[in-house]
């Protein structure tokens, strides 16, 4: 995300990337440190960050459940987002953007066998 701006499925998943330079600089840097106070029974769990600059300036984030998750969901247009860029790659724009279309209309279809034609490769 430091590099990118952004971290997409394939971003995440590239092993060959991992291995970048410029990537192991980065983690190099970075310190995750786990806390078993962080996480409940019910196997949530919260994220607290904190950021140190080379100013000194130290910032502070905080969320107390995964983006996605029913405690803090995605927003109609994060979910489009997130759909597309694992679609895209697979269906072409055109037809994931018809996709996503068509079930977000779920209840408009008129029969439910148009979607084949949408996702089918």
């Amino acid at each position: 995300m430091l590099i990118d701006g952004t971290v997409t499925f394939k971003s995440a998943h590239d092993f060959r990337r991992m291995r970048d330079p410029k990537v192991r600089n980065l983690r190099s840097k970075v310190q995750a440190v786990g806390d078993p106070a962080l996480t409940d029974v019910e196997r949530r769990w919260c994220c607290v960050m904190e950021i140190r600059l080379k100013d000194g300036r130290v910032l502070h984030g905080q969320t107390i459940a995964a983006k996605g998750s029913y405690e803090n969901p995605l927003t109609r247009a994060e979910e489009e987002e997130k759909a597309l860029g694992l679609l895209t790659p697979v269906l072409g724009k055109t037809r994931s953007q018809a996709l996503l279309k068509a079930l977000w209309n779920f209840e408009q279809l008129e029969d439910v066998r148009a979607l084949r034609k949408l996702y089918s490769t």
